[in-house]
């Protein structure tokens, strides 16, 4: 089984196309133990906006400060990957190689 990761809106097209991408259970199984160990305990309400359904991890919810809070404090563990329990460390790895690529996409993400 999979899980849909729905980011939000592409930035430089006029049509404002939504960005999502499907993820296999495994890879799922990783990037959700990142979610949840940044910010399920510190940052309950946005942690509930992200895994809304359970076949969704909803991106597109947050609003500009949300969305790229989430993603400066996901930046901020590879600083010190290491440091991680290794199922995290595979989060991380996995957000890298699926779901950043589409995040930077964003119309809301600063750079």
């Amino acid at each position: 089984m999979s899980m849909t990761y729905i980011i939000g809106k592409e930035k430089t097209l006029s049509d404002k196309i939504l960005l999502s991408v499907n993820i296999n259970s495994t890879a799922d199984d990783y990037i959700s133990n990142l979610i949840s160990y940044l910010f399920e305990d510190k940052y309950p309400t946005i942690y509930e906006k992200i895994v809304e359904q359970t076949i969704f991890m909803r991106f597109d919810e947050l609003n500009k400060n949300e969305f790229n809070f989430v993603l400066d404090q996901i930046d901020s563990l590879f600083d010190h990957c290491y440091d991680l329990p290794e199922n995290i460390r595979d989060g991380l790895y996995w957000w890298g190689e699926l779901i950043k690529p589409i995040v930077d996409r964003d119309e809301r993400r600063c750079n």
